[in-house]
């Protein structure tokens, strides 16, 4: 029954060989565009069979004055309905929607199916590319692999022997009533909706094959292999299944070979290989304590050292400051914009609906993670330069306009980031005071060495120094922030 549904379908529908299709803007289509792109098909299908002067004359007319001024009214008309609605309550969710459509017609390349090869030649076809993965993962899984085969015992006995009695019908019934439609299909190439859709036959036949898998305890290969990669045919998933980046943290270098050494050995003898072109490490140099000499070493081999290292987003310094993180965020938050710029400078969109558009997608990227940041004035001030040259920008104004900033935090309804800054650091105080002592977020707070020696210069700037100097500057106490929602209340920064 699966190759005859396999066979049908590839015949009715052909078939596909995974290329995202372009998506065509078409949200604007009405019944006036559709009768003239209908007429000019057929004034073409006229031509093809009979191209004399009448025919190529009616076609011109239908293409060129006809189609393309239905289209262009059409066009005109929903995006002036969609700006009027833009001022409206129910209409704020729409600019995320033009902004997602106007940055994908940006994009010169959707997709990119290509790989190279041992030889460091570039495969492009679809067999050469399934043959490249097939040959890796064999050699990754089974070349060189030396560890000891494990028998294991028979885990069932007799006690747990009982009878089972045979599949019925409404329970494959609400099986394939639970299974969500959109996923993606198994080595079989048959999705749910071809089940859903075939109803009673499916159900019977489904039911039969099940109990037949039961007592003959024979199984298709089209079955087990969908069985082994069912934990993947679901959504794009928010992480990935496996973790490629681990961060090992030791006292000493001979500690952190230690620990490589163990690692690697641990994941080698599973099949696995820790790459040594991607192994770094980095010495801190904020802590008070000695350090010995030498170099990290993974198999006998020296691991580079670097002076910055990011990891889950941030950029980490050996010095222990926020230099490089901060320019970092800046950059995404660039980035973020750029991505939106069809929007954001767009004069017909309202100034308070791009401020909730910066507010909501651009402005969380430039403080990812500032609730740690020790920042200092010039740390602050480079945010805030930064800002105001995309609100600026968002307004269509330059300094040389001689517009005041809190006129343009005015017209898009932002508050100053440093005053956000202030706040997330402030809100993340507040978690920690509400957790108990033992609690793990008080363990990862560094603090200045007592009985130390300070040396000379201006010590290092600590987070619970930044936190208490904004403590001061808003003059709220840190006892209210047991209070949660009073503590929310007092750090509240509102939009202008």
């Amino acid at each position: 029954m699966a190759t005859c549904i396999r066979k049908i379908a590839s015949e009715e529908f052909g078939l596909s060989e995974g290329n995202r299709r372009e998506v065509k803007d078409t949200w604007w289509w009405n019944e006036d565009v559709q009768k003239a792109i209908k007429e000019k098909k057929d004034c073409y299908k006229r031509l093809h069979h009979d191209k004399c002067a009448d025919n190529i004359e009616k076609y011109r007319i239908a293409k060129k004055k006809s189609a393309k001024r239905a289209v262009s009214r059409a066009r005109g008309q929903a995006y002036d309905d969609l700006y009027q609605r833009l001022d409206t309550k129910q209409g704020e969710k729409d600019i995320f929607r033009m902004a997602k459509i106007r940055e994908r017609e940006t994009r010169d390349v959707n997709q990119v199916k290509c790989i190279k090869d041992e030889a460091n030649q570039l495969l492009v076809k679809n067999e050469e590319i399934k043959n490249r993965w097939k040959e890796y993962f064999n050699k990754l899984f089974n070349g060189g692999n030396e560890s000891s085969t494990i028998e294991l015992d028979e885990p069932f006995d007799d006690n747990n022997r009982g009878f089972v009695r045979r599949i019925q019908e409404y329970e494959v019934k609400e099986a394939l009533k639970r299974m969500k439609i959109g996923k993606a299909m198994g080595p079989d190439g048959i999705p749910i909706e071809v089940w859903r859709c075939l109803g009673d036959i499916a159900i019977v036949w489904l039911t039969k094959l099940f109990n037949n898998i039961f007592r003959t305890n024979r199984m298709s290969d089209e079955l087990r292999r969908n069985e082994v990669t069912r934990d993947i045919q679901g959504d794009i998933p928010w992480c990935m299944f496996f973790a490629d980046d681990v961060v090992l943290i030791e006292k000493s270098r001979s500690g952190v070979s230690q620990k490589l050494e163990l690692w690697r050995q641990t994941l080698e003898a599973k099949g696995f290989r820790l790459s040594r072109s991607k192994t770094e490490y980095m010495k801190c140099d904020f802590s008070a304590m000695g350090y010995e000499d030498g170099d990290v070493s993974l198999d006998g081999q020296v691991v580079p050292k670097k002076d910055t290292f990011r990891y889950l987003g941030s950029m980490l310094q050996k010095e222990g400051d926020i230099d490089e993180d901060g320019s970092h965020r800046i950059k995404a938050g660039w980035l973020k914009w750029r991505q939106a710029a069809g929007v954001l400078c767009d004069p017909r969109v309202p100034h308070k609906l791009k401020g909730k558009f910066y507010r909501t997608t651009i402005r969380p990227a430039m403080l990812y993670g500032a609730e740690c940041w020790p920042t200092k004035r010039r740390h602050v001030q480079q945010l805030s330069v930064a800002e105001m040259r995309m609100l600026r920008w968002i307004c269509g104004h330059t300094r040389r306009d001689r517009v005041r900033n809190d006129d343009i935090r005015e017209r898009v309804g932002a508050a100053s980031i440093e005053e956000k800054l202030m706040q997330h650091r402030l809100r993340w105080f507040g978690h920690i005071q509400r957790r108990p002592e033992e609690a793990l977020v008080h363990i990862g707070i560094i603090r200045r060495p007592e009985n130390v020696k300070r040396g000379r210069g201006r010590p290092t700037l600590m987070w619970t120094e930044a936190v208490k100097k904004d403590l001061k500057e808003w003059n709220i106490d840190k006892e209210l922030a047991v209070d949660r929602k009073g503590w929310k209340c007092a750090i509240h920064v509102p939009e202008p």
